[in-house]
């Protein structure tokens, strides 16, 4: 019989093979991101050898003003002697059972397949996007804000700025392992700066550098956040400052952004997207009750909903919406038919009710689909952060 439990200091490299296996990495760097990501972190599914492995990142998600509890998920990795018998599936349900037993809201991923983890309930409910310029087409002036290096001694700082200035609807609440990931991404170093107007920071970057040939090179800046006019400008700047010897310079940006604003033709930049993240609800009850909603908003919704692995969320629920906050309790006519997938994307505001009937994940009346529309709607869902 199978079983699921933290993995054991003993295991952590047959855990970083089987990862290593799975995602095509070596397994010294799979065993370094495990033991830097806390063993805490790390469960493991056995029958009685390893059959699959994945590791839990407690945090929270903002949401219509507020933080909603969430457990995001990384290295979701199965044995090749394990595939094709359901084993991932088990590995997730066992997972999911974890978070809900523990109140968890919601959970979020970025999967390298998407029908498998919507056989899990979860749904595409943002997008990451990144932002690259040609530096050469930056103006060479140096920004009014003075520059400085970020070292150890500033994190306190830079971190409370962070939590005090990213709040935007889908961005999350940071903990060790993120900023880990800000400052040393895959095993390399990000250098921090940071615009200070006399000895008050105004905005920060970490940047680090790629070699691609000795006449390409390229900047990645694994976090940005600039809070003032004066801050943009010192940050474009430090790019600028750059450009003798890198070519471009990428970071993550939202598609509506001041800094891509500032480029006054479109061959200056570029914005794709790098990946679509997934959201499942957990806990119905806890994400409808934890979430922020439109404060010039009252009324009910009433749904009928779908969730083949948590009973406990199936059914017919009134959502009753006033002055920015949500209850929930059983019952009600079922007016907006759906699954909870396809909730995932609208709780967010990635899509809206309308869409989701058009693409049948939804069902229920013009005037339905209209509230429930408004009720999840209003905020883009914005996720910088890559985990």
């Amino acid at each position: 019989m199978s079983s699921y439990a933290p993995l054991p200091a003993d295991e952590i490299a047959l855990m970083a093979q089987l990862v290593a296996d799975s995602f095509n990495m070596s397994e010294d760097k799979c065993e370094l991101w495990i033991r830097r990501s806390g063993l805490e972190n790390w469960r493991a599914l056995k029958d009685p050898t390893l059959l699959g492995g994945l590791m839990r990142i407690p945090m929270a998600q903002r949401f219509g003003g507020r933080q909603v509890s969430m457990t995001g998920l990384a290295g979701v990795a199965v044995a090749t002697t394990g595939r094709g018998q359901r084993i991932g599936q088990r590995l997730m349900r066992e997972s999911l059972t974890e978070m809900h037993a523990e109140g968890t809201a919601l959970s979020a991923l970025y999967g390298s397949t998407t029908s498998f983890y919507r056989r899990c309930g979860y749904e595409r409910a943002g997008s990451r996007f990144l932002a690259e310029v040609p530096l050469r087409d930056l103006p060479s002036r140096s920004g009014p804000l003075e520059v400085r290096l970020l070292t150890p001694d500033h994190h306190a700082e830079v971190e409370a700025f962070q939590a005090r200035h990213v709040t935007n609807h889908g961005s999350l609440v940071r903990g060790p392992y993120l900023w880990v990931r800000v400052r040393g991404p895959r095993g390399m170093t990000a250098q921090g700066y940071g615009f200070y107007r006399d000895n008050t920071l105004e905005g920060y970057t970490y940047l680090v550098k790629h070699q691609r040939t000795l006449q390409d090179n390229s900047l990645e800046a694994t976090d940005v956040v600039l809070t003032t006019a004066d801050a943009l400008a010192t940050f474009l700047g430090l790019l600028a400052a750059h450009r003798a010897f890198f070519t471009s310079a990428c970071w993550p940006s939202p598609p509506a952004s001041a800094l891509l604003l500032s480029a006054t033709e479109p061959w200056q930049f570029s914005l794709r997207l790098e990946e679509h993240w997934l959201l499942r609800i957990v806990s119905l009850e806890q994400a409808i009750t934890q979430r922020g909603y439109p404060s010039n908003l009252s009324g009910e919704l009433h749904l009928d909903l779908q969730d083949p692995w948590f009973p406990e969320n199936s059914g017919r629920w009134v959502v009753r919406v006033e002055q920015g906050a949500a209850t929930i309790e059983a019952g009600g006519r079922g007016d907006l038919n759906l699954d909870i997938g396809a909730l995932a994307s609208l709780y967010t505001g990635f899509l809206s009710a309308e869409s989701l009937a058009l693409a049948s994940r939804a069902q229920g009346s013009r005037e339905a689909l209209a509230r429930a529309s408004a009720i999840f709607g209003g905020w883009t869902p914005e996720l910088a952060d890559f985990f």
